[in-house]
């Protein structure tokens, strides 16, 4: 393989599992059932400062992360952004617990780019709609019966199972207007996806976290790991990508975006590289638009010691 392609795991990366503790997660479910939406803020503040001081990695991941975001940033600003991140999280995983418990109808969703998947159907090859860890997604996709096509969500099931079964144990039941494809086995997943897409269906992933091999990418002028399935995918089927985001926007509001689609070469290395420089494009406009959403809170650009 290329110089792209490398194979490494970073002894810093993403483990696949939601920062916080059990305690935490259900003081988020608590909040949710007893108590309105508008009165929970207030209560955040004491939970945020805890995990700030007494989890040192999410610093550390949101200071690397902020310096490549500001350069030119002072160690103070940064500290206070890293505090405002870990708010805005928390809210986001406040909004997950009454989800999961109040469900989706009390959520105003807007979306203002659904043609940009709808012209991406007409080419009948399916879609690959490619996200990542910004917003919220689990409140947008309980929408995607706007599409009129079956959906499929390429899901890590890597989280701790008490958190899965503490949200599943408290969840409103509902029909989710998707299906789960398993990310674990990776020739399971790309038989699934390819069966899919030749339906003319649509695959949801996210493109921001890489687990175990990956291609290189040039992110905030940093090197960066990044999953090639998606391209590699989107290159044997001649399937259109489509980037698109849920970012929330108030108290129970939300709004998604979505971006023209784009077309993967079937040249290789090239083609894959340049398809995933027109992702960090998008990903990085979103980013500066939306700095405290983006949830990776894991030192993204490696082992490096900055």
């Amino acid at each position: 393989m290329g110089k792209q392609f490398i194979k490494k795991r970073s002894s810093l990366a993403w483990s696949g599992k939601t920062l916080g503790t059990r305690l935490g997660h259900f003081l988020f479910l608590f909040m949710a059932r007893y108590l309105r939406r508008g009165l929970t803020g207030i209560f955040l503040y004491p939970v945020c400062l805890f995990y700030f001081f007494l989890i040192p990695r999410s610093r550390s991941g949101s200071d690397q992360f902020f310096k490549h975001l500001y350069p030119k940033s002072s160690k103070p600003r940064r500290l206070v952004l890293a505090f405002k991140r870990v708010l805005t999280f928390s809210h986001i995983l406040l909004d997950r617990g009454y989800l999961s418990i109040r469900g989706a109808e009390i959520f105003k969703v807007t979306f203002l780019d659904t043609h940009h998947v709808l012209k991406a159907l007409e080419l009948n090859r399916g879609v690959i709609i490619l996200s990542a860890h910004l917003g919220n997604w689990d409140i947008i996709s309980r929408h995607f019966k706007r599409f009129k096509r079956p959906v499929s969500v390429v899901a890590y099931h890597g989280e701790r199972p008490e958190i899965q079964n503490m949200y599943r144990h408290m969840e409103k039941k509902s029909t989710l207007p998707f299906t789960y494809i398993n990310s674990d086995d990776p020739l399971e997943v790309i038989i699934a996806i390819k069966s899919a897409l030749a339906q003319n269906e649509i695959i949801i992933m996210h493109g921001d976290r890489d687990l175990n091999n990956g291609i290189r990418g040039t992110f905030f002028k940093g090197d960066v790991l990044f999953p090639n399935l998606p391209y590699v995918v989107a290159s044997k089927t001649n399937t259109p990508i489509v980037c698109a985001f849920g970012v929330r926007t108030g108290s129970l509001s939300y709004q998604a975006f979505a971006f023209p689609h784009f077309l993967v070469g079937n040249e290789g290395e090239k083609d894959i590289a340049q398809a995933l420089q027109n992702y960090i494009h998008i990903l990085e406009h979103m980013v500066k638009k939306y700095p405290l959403q983006w949830n990776n809170y894991y030192r993204f650009w490696g082992d490096s010691s900055e």
